[in-house]
Order: structure tokens, then C-alpha cells, then sequence
């Protein structure tokens, strides 16, 4: 059901016998929209990801079981609770309030420092993500937001909306379908297949280069064919990047290309540190983050797994669907 068709609750509304809803729109998806909102018990400023009862994809759901997961990451949102509105018809996530996102540059745009920092986080926040079995699937500036400054450090970075995340390695539940954003989507997104980590970290190449470079070789692009040749020379041309022109992203650009899906991110880490002029703080890169029978290469650490401890929250969840689907 098009989001368009969607009656959306007014502002004013309480939601759950709690959630007022105020008048600014913070986003809206395909089939959701979150809106700000006050806690009428404490009058605390929140922000509430509304989807229609009628939507049956489940992914309101999922993305609730994947905050949860994150909750110790400091790249995700604090998540509050998740509500079934029946009277209304919707159900919504609540979560802290946060910044504005990386979509719309601030009117004095971005130091070389903000853009450093902003990378490194980046990187650390998908390998959070990744940390507990999911791609998210969609990584865009849009999806990355700032904190607020009376609560959040002045460079903190928060990873939103895992609306289209999903378990690595999805096996036979893999659909075939296009998903993501088409300027920011890594080929295997375009090619209908499974996305593993990599294409995540792809997609936040590209992201890096368009907030950088104020746009990509692709943008002028029409159809999606074009749009997929256009990034398959981009990503194969060892000079697609220059270090005159773009300083460390040439060499995260190179290390792309080499290292199959087996991405050393503590490197990664580093080029950005040494970029910053300090030391980068060391990164646990599980197998999870690396690939399918992949090893950790030089500089990345694993975190050892005590024998008998539960499986990854996105292995989970896959089993959880495969059996539903029984």
C-alpha cells in the first residue's frame, strides 16, 4: 500500500496512551514515516517511526529486534519501546531524538575534519551492524544523522533506519529484487544478490565521494543499466580516485578493489587515523563482518566466542523466519 494512500494521525494525537504527536515530519519511507513526539508522562522529546497496521512486510518489527541488538553501540539510537495502536491502526518504534542527517550538507559545509570523522564513525557503525548478522542494505548520507548538541558528543553519528536490513547470508530467502537506493547501491544490490558486508562498505564509498565531491559519475545517469556500467568502470579504474583530489579515499577505494570480501577495516581505521593525525582505536572485526569462511587479515582482530554461546541476533532471526515459513 503506497504511502501516499495513508492516512497519517494528525498532530496532537496520542498514540498508545502516551506518545503525543507533534507537527514536524522527520522522514518518510516507502510505506512508514517518523514524526516527532513528546512523552505526555514527562514531556521528553521523541522520535516515533509510524508504519500502518495493514502493512504486513514486517519490517517495523525487524528493525525493533535490530535496535534492540545495537542498544550498546553507541552509533545507534536509544530505543524506547515498540507499541500495536489498534484503535488508531498503527504500531511505531519510539526512540531518542536525534540531529539532522547527512542528506542536506549545514550552510558552511563540512571541514575536512567533520568528513574524517564522520568516515571513521561510519565504518564502526556498520561494523557494529555487522557484528550482530545483519546488512543494513541502504547506507546513504539520508541514513546517517547527527547527534543533538544538549545531549550528543559535537561528532557523534548515529546509523538509522534498518528498514531494508536483513541477515548476512540470507541464503535461499534472497528474492532476486533491486533493493536499496540506485545512486548508492553496490552491484551486487543492482545484480538482485545477496548483499554481504562489502557492499555495505561500497556503499559508504560512494557516500563519502558524493558529500566530498558534491556528487558521483553516476548522478547524471537515467536508466539503472547505465547507472550499474557507470560504477563497474568506476570501481575497476585503480585511478578512479586521485590522492591530489581525494587523500585517503583513494586508498579505501584501492583497498576495495583488492580485497574481495574479505575487508581489513582496522586498515581502513588507520588510513583515517594517520588522515586525522592520531592514532585509530582498535576495531573487533567478527567473521561475520569479514564474509563467509573468510579470516581476518593483517591488523584486524577477532573476538573469541565462548563455547555454547547463542548464535548471532541475525542468525536468529533467519531461523526464526525459516521456520515460520514451514
Amino acid at each position: 500500500m503506497p504511502k501516499d494512500d495513508v492516512e497519517w494521525p494528525a498532530p496532537g494525537t496520542v498514540l498508545a496512551e502516551r506518545w503525543r504527536l507533534c507537527d514536524e515530519v522527520i522522514g518518510r519511507g516507502a510505506f512508514s514515516t517518523v514524526v516527532s513526539a513528546m512523552d505526555s508522562t514527562n514531556g521528553d522529546a521523541v522520535a516515533v517511526k509510524l508504519e500502518p497496521m495493514s502493512c504486513t512486510s514486517g519490517s517495523l518489527e525487524r528493525e525493533f529486534i535490530i535496535l534492540k541488538g545495537l542498544q550498546t553501540s553507541k552509533y545507534a539510537a536509544r530505543v524506547i519501546e515498540i507499541f500495536h495502536d489498534e484503535a488508531h491502526g498503527f504500531r511505531g518504534i519510539v526512540m531518542e531524538r536525534l540531529g539532522p542527517s547527512y542528506r542536506k550538507p549545514p550552510e558552511n559545509g563540512y571541514s575536512a575534519d567533520d568528513l574524517l570523522h564522520f568516515a571513521d564513525n561510519a565504518f564502526r557503525a556498520l561494523n557494529d551492524l555487522h557484528s550482530i548478522g545483519f546488512v543494513h542494505r541502504d547506507v546513504k548520507p539520508g541514513n546517517f544523522c547527527r547527534g543533538c548538541p544538549n545531549r550528543h558528543s559535537p561528532d557523534a553519528l548515529f546509523l538509522v533506519d534498518f528498514g531494508l536490513s536483513f541477515p548476512i547470508d540470507p541464503g535461499n530467502l534472497q528474492t532476486g529484487m533491486f533493493v536499496g537506493t540506485k545512486t548508492y547501491a553496490s552491484v551486487r544490490a543492482h545484480e538482485g544478490l545477496p548483499v554481504r558486508p562489502v557492499d555495505d562498505f561500497w556503499s559508504l564509498l560512494f557516500t563519502l565521494v558524493d558529500i566530498q565531491s558534491g556528487g558521483l559519475p553516476w548522478t547524471v545517469s537515467s536508466t539503472m543499466q547505465e547507472i550499474l556500467q557507470s560504477k563497474l568502470e568506476w570501481m575497476s579504474d585503480p585511478n578512479a580516485l586521485s590522492e591530489d583530489q581525494h587523500g585517503y579515499l583513494a586508498h579505501v577505494h584501492r583497498h576495495l578493489r583488492s580485497c574481495g570480501d574479505k575487508v581489513d577495516l582496522q586498515f581502513v581505521l588507520d588510513i583515517i587515523g594517520s588522515e586525522l593525525g592520531c592514532s585509530s582505536l582498535p576495531v573487533a572485526v567478527t567473521e561475520h563482518a569479514l564474509g563467509n569462511n573468510a579470516q581476518p587479515t593483517s591488523g584486524a582482530s577477532r573476538p573469541t566466542t565462548p563455547p555454547g554461546s547463542p548464535p548471532p541476533l541475525g542468525r536468529r532471526y533467519r531461523q526464526r523466519i525459516q521456520i515460520a515459513s514451514i
